[in-house]
């Protein structure tokens, strides 16, 4: 009878030690459960971020693409600019060169020149005037 008696205290001590072995199990699984389910959280963040991260690179290729654009758009337009400044400047040159001509003494000489032949020609006119009105 004792000897029933300590297999039977073995067996509830095994019972009880099997309880609690499985209450520590079944906390074990509820923590497991929990961090399965926060690994799944941050690996869902993780893709989200890595879509995130690629979305942002294509902006970044985009962004840089239209940078090239503008720095050449740039160039094309200064050296534009800088061809138009060169024409402008040979204009002002050309219209420098005329005013200096029309200055020259060369063109004085000629406009005297040619009050001279118009004063001729007032005298032509007044004589022949003058001899139409004589008849």
């Amino acid at each position: 009878a004792e000897d029933n008696k300590k297999l039977d205290d073995y067996v509830k001590d095994l019972e009880d030690s099997l309880k609690e072995e499985k209450a520590a199990n079944d906390e074990l699984d509820e923590e497991n459960d929990k961090l399965k389910e926060e690994t799944d959280k941050l690996n869902d963040a993780l893709a989200d971020q890595k879509d995130d991260m690629e979305k942002l690179a294509d902006i970044i290729q985009d962004l840089e693409r239209d940078v090239a654009e503008a720095d050449k758009d740039n160039k094309d337009l200064k050296d534009e600019n800088e061809d138009l400044k060169d024409k402008l400047d040979d204009a002002v040159q050309q219209k420098q060169d005329i005013l200096d001509f029309i200055d020259s003494d060369e063109v004085k000489d000629a406009m005297d020149d040619m009050e001279g032949e118009r004063d001729d020609y007032k005298d032509n006119l007044q004589q022949l005037k003058d001899f139409l009105e004589a008849q």
